[in-house]
């Protein structure tokens, strides 16, 4: 009987397997892995039935083969859990790429409007500081020649 596979294994085998869709279609993948695109299917469906989940010898020959592809993408996820930061970047990435040119465009001015928006807060912020300090050396000055005549 074949090695069952890890939970979280299976997880990023989907998640991979969905990000190199993006490239390739089901039968493409198959036939790259002498593998029904049927059952491929299966084992890249979210359905939790043990019967559609892949072994580890499945998933070694699909990174086998996949694997580099796979970092050549930038997405590959074959590594700790517990490295939750490049977990992050790596869903941001996937969300930037499968978004439509013109969707991202979008997203970015709107991105661009709002730091823009604070740039000039920012600015104006610093100038009644400039100001400000401008001010209180003036004082700073006057207070100084006020001992000096006291003296």
């Amino acid at each position: 009987m074949a090695k069952q596979a890890t939970p979280e294994r299976i997880k990023k085998f989907r998640r991979d397997l969905e990000r190199l869709k993006e490239k390739y279609n089901n039968n493409d993948i198959a036939k790259k892995l002498d593998f029904d695109s049927g059952n491929l299917s299966s084992y890249g469906s979210e359905d939790e039935d043990s019967n559609k989940n892949p072994g580890e010898d499945f998933l070694n020959k699909f990174y086998a083969v996949f694997g580099e592809e796979i970092k050549q993408l930038g997405y590959f996820s074959e590594r700790s859990e517990d490295d939750e930061q490049h977990s992050k970047i790596d869903e941001t990435q996937f969300t930037y790429k499968r978004k439509g040119a013109r969707e991202l465009i979008d997203v970015l001015k709107s991105d661009n409007e709002f730091l823009r928006t604070r740039f000039d807060d920012i600015v104006k912020s610093n100038q009644g500081l400039v100001e400000s300090t401008k001010n209180m050396s003036q004082t700073n000055l006057i207070l100084a020649e006020l001992l000096n005549k006291k003296e």
